[in-house]
């Protein structure tokens, strides 16, 4: 009957601690199925880098039941409730770790030769909890808000097509590089540019062509690379002149913005079939950035007006000139739409930039639980899901997922 009295009580502490600690955060079983060095370590890791997201349980197996930190107890079964149960094993035999385990309606497994350092133990973690994520984004129906992305360098700029997760990752090497992560099978792949910084991935209709912003040609330019030839094409128009932020108009049209004068920046359109550009604005006092398609054929942008110092959403209009479409008396930025009417985009609330959702002239706030900086949304093309970035206040930036 003590046992009992003691198990409740531990669920309700937990319960409480979690609601007051984050409401978005989801609860992870975590089980040390043997107990040796290197699965401590390992399960030490997860718990770090999981603690943003998850409440984390430890637990481990002992002849007895299964023992934890919280008291000297041992219980006999694990009857928690958990969002994630995760297991973490290792054979004597074969020299490999495994991690396995279960989220609603689904099981997920992975096995690695184990190597006895710090470093194999950080990697094997990040790989497990972003593996773990990979699955509960296309398979499990029970999450709000999701992290996907768990190293503790740069992940950030995400772009999600086909269940493959373009980002911009600095991760291992210290040199951000593009990412293509394929969700089915967990692979990511990346471009191999160590020379070079990328950022703002985008990928055509037709998946032949990935736009990127890059430093490859000394400044920062616009590239096209070809996803059947590997070769690497710069379409921005000058020698000398930043460019940035491409978007994918269509199969054969791309958008980019790039420095005309030191108080201007312009939209311009880059026809691949043609090979030739054309600059679609000419606004003077104004910096504008991540151009995209919005209601069929309009495009917007977000801007910066350098007089008033004031950041919105502006649509092009069809003489050139640019009106405000999202323009309040706070910063909006950030802006993207898949040629919909609805629009994601980056604002500042009380603070902190959160990400909203705008359709027919109605806003509707879509990260109310997190208390860090949000920005550079987009959402997928079936409208299930909005990805965006988390820049934390004392660390590097991961990607994350919610519901549209």
């Amino acid at each position: 009957m003590m046992r009992k009295t003691f198990f409740i009580l531990i669920l309700i502490f937990l319960s409480v601690t979690a609601i007051s600690q984050s409401i978005s955060k989801d609860s992870m079983i975590l089980v040390v199925m043997k107990d040796t060095l290197m699965t401590s370590k390992v399960a030490q890791k997860i718990r770090e880098l999981g603690s943003y997201s998850y409440l984390v349980r430890p637990f481990k197996k002992v002849q007895e039941g299964f023992s934890t930190e919280w008291t000297e107890k041992v219980f006999d079964s694990l009857s928690f409730i958990g969002d994630v149960y995760l297991y973490i094993d290792y054979n004597d035999l074969s020299k490999k770790m495994s991690a396995w385990g279960t989220f609603k309606d689904s099981s997920f497994y992975l096995e690695k030769d184990t190597l006895e350092t710090d470093d194999w133990a950080y990697r094997f973690s990040v790989e497990i909890l972003e593996y773990i994520a990979s699955q509960r984004l296309v398979k499990d129906s029970t999450w709000k808000l999701l992290q996907l992305t768990f190293y503790k360098g740069v992940d950030e700029y995400p772009y999600f097509q086909d269940n493959l997760l373009y980002y911009i990752s600095d991760r291992y090497i210290g040199n951000r590089e593009l990412y293509i992560w394929n969700m089915n099978t967990n692979l990511k792949e990346k471009i191999p540019l160590e020379q070079s910084s990328e950022y703002f991935p985008d990928i055509t209709p037709d998946e032949k062509f990935i736009a990127f912003q890059s430093s490859m040609f000394g400044k920062w330019d616009v590239v096209l690379y070809e996803t059947a030839s590997k070769s690497i094409k710069r379409i921005s128009t000058s020698s000398y002149k930043n460019a940035y932020s491409p978007y994918c108009y269509s199969d054969t049209l791309i958008l980019f913005s790039q420095d005309e004068t030191d108080r201007s920046s312009e939209i311009w359109m880059y026809d691949t079939v043609e090979a030739t550009s054309h600059r679609l604005t000419y606004v003077d006092n104004m910096l504008k950035f991540l151009p995209a398609k919005y209601d069929s054929n309009k495009i917007i942008f977000s801007g910066t007006n350098l007089i008033t110092g004031d950041t919105g959403i502006y649509v092009i209009n069809d003489d050139k000139t640019v009106s405000p479409l999202i323009d309040s008396q706070v910063n909006e930025t950030d802006c993207w739409s898949d040629s919909s009417k609805y629009i994601v985009f980056s604002k500042l609330i009380e603070g902190r930039y959160k990400i909203f959702l705008y359709n027919d002239g109605q806003s509707s706030i879509k990260t109310p639980s997190i208390d860090d900086d949000c920005y550079y949304p987009t959402f997928d093309k079936d409208r299930n899901f909005i990805f965006f970035t988390v820049y934390y206040k004392d660390k590097e930036p991961d990607v994350f997922v919610v519901r549209f």
